[in-house]
């Protein structure tokens, strides 16, 4: 029996293939829709924190800047946060997260910022960004 033409060979290797490349499909297509679940759950997280920060504003009365304390987790410092209170057409902030890393935009960038999620380029990394507003009380997050 001549092993070059043997159709078990030939069969095995034709079913390894098939394997193989349906085997890579599902891992990317699992991979993409890995990162996809991903980014829904941290703009869940974002817009929640938003949520809670407009509600804790609500009773805020500050003239100073509030501190959040010590970083108590490695990834608390890839989200920052700002809140706003709009005072005789002036924004006065009433809390914003620890800036360590000087990442946080001035004030005119983030009124520029579109209601809801938005993406832009800050010192050249690429930052999604969730604004939110609450008018009745003139409170504003990003």
């Amino acid at each position: 029996m001549n092993l070059r033409n043997s159709m078990t060979l030939r069969l095995v290797a034709a079913l390894l293939l098939a394997a193989l490349f349906f085997g890579g499909f599902a891992g990317y297509a699992s991979y993409h829709s890995a990162l996809h679940e991903n980014d829904e759950i941290l703009d869940a997280q974002m817009a929640q924190v938003a949520q809670t920060l407009l509600a804790i504003g609500a009773f805020a009365d500050s003239e100073h800047t509030a501190d959040p304390g010590k970083q108590v987790h490695k990834y608390q410092k890839t989200l920052h946060f700002e809140l706003w209170r709009e005072e005789n057409r002036e924004l006065r902030p009433l809390l914003r997260s620890r800036d360590e890393g000087n990442h946080a935009a001035a004030l005119p960038f983030f009124q520029n910022l579109p209601e809801g999620f938005s993406e832009r380029i800050v010192d050249t990394k690429r930052w999604r960004f969730y604004r939110q507003r609450q008018l009745e009380l003139a409170l504003d997050v990003v």
